[in-house]
């Protein structure tokens, strides 16, 4: 796997056709929650990091690039290697023997998979973190909605044009649903922010697919350490897109026609806070009266850093 300087490519997993049905239902879940939201304040007016194109109500505007900042933890990575196999790495986390697998079952009944690798440079370093996760077993082998999978990481540093691994990581947090991940956005560029020399924060982006073409979008938060180690921050919501399903359907087909775009801006904070987030979002929307309406400042939405939860949540309109 050839390594982009602003993103890696991932693998992507084979998805079993029960696996499919579970990620089209957390997609509609997901999208009923869009659809029922609260719109919260708006921008606070702090520069957002790169550039973007113009769009407008019917054409939602692309994500910018991040820009890395004076004394970064990470940078893009510069180096090309190929990457380690997920079988490799899978089994290295979770032992079994499987390679190049993505994805495979363990004797105490969890099911395991390979969720995306992610290249970057840490000081003088050429490093490729693995994400990877597991479901627990469910009673009568269906997962539940809330149920989540455990994320897991193995970062690798390239000594001598090999890749050398570290030591495991468990316990990274928890995301998806009805045990399972969802999946990586290839087609979206990851984002960073520096919170302190010792400490960067990521956002990688993830999709969920359901039936009629529906997708909803979203960016996994990840905290980094100096010590290598990773942190699941939160995950926060960034559009739909039901667009795919504008020629079907009723006599309304306009309502499936809804397609929004949210563009992540990191609020410049003290050195060593975390930022505030804010996500504006461009496109279009279903008010509710049903009515399609444009996207506008107002629809703004904030997400804060609680300390308590050591996650990111949507910081209500007082």
């Amino acid at each position: 796997m050839r390594l982009d300087k602003h993103h890696t490519r991932p693998a992507f997993a084979a998805v079993s056709a029960a696996g499919a049905v579970r990620a089209a239902a957390l997609a509609l879940s997901l999208t009923l929650a869009l659809a029922a939201c609260d719109r919260s304040a708006g921008p606070s007016g702090a520069a957002v990091e790169g550039t973007v194109a113009a769009g407008g109500a019917s054409s939602p505007s692309a994500q910018p690039l991040s820009t890395a900042s004076a004394g970064a933890l990470l940078a893009a990575a510069t180096a090309e290697a190929a990457a380690p196999d997920t079988g490799t790495v899978l089994s290295a986390v979770y032992g079994g023997n499987d390679p190049g697998a993505t994805e495979y079952a363990l004797t105490d009944g969890r099911y395991v998979g390979f969720w995306h690798g992610y290249a970057y440079r840490s000081g003088d370093d050429e490093r490729y973190t693995a994400f990877v996760h597991a479901a627990a077993p469910s009673g009568n082998g269906i997962a539940a909605p809330g149920q989540q999978v455990e994320l897991a990481q193995l970062t690798y540093t390239l000594r001598d044009g090999a890749w050398e691994a570290g030591k495991p990581q468990t316990g990274v947090g928890r995301f998806g649903g009805l045990g399972q991940p969802p999946q990586f956005d290839a087609d979206r560029l990851v984002l960073t922010y520096t919170v302190s020399p010792q400490r960067a924060l990521v956002a990688l982006p993830s999709a969920v697919s359901a039936t009629g073409g529906v997708q909803i979008q979203a960016y996994e938060m990840f905290l980094l350490d100096n010590r290598g180690e990773w942190r699941h921050t939160g995950t926060i919501q960034s559009g739909a897109d039901y667009s795919a399903s504008c020629k079907d359907g009723p006599a309304t087909p306009d309502t499936k026609c809804v397609r929004n775009v949210g563009r992540l801006r990191f609020d410049q904070a003290a050195d060593g806070a975390m930022p505030v987030i804010t996500m504006n979002f461009s496109g279009s929307t279903r008010s509710d009266d049903g009515a399609i309406r444009a996207l506008g400042a107002a629809d703004a939405k904030t997400y804060r850093y609680d300390d308590a939860t050591a996650s990111y949540g949507e910081s209500l309109k007082q």
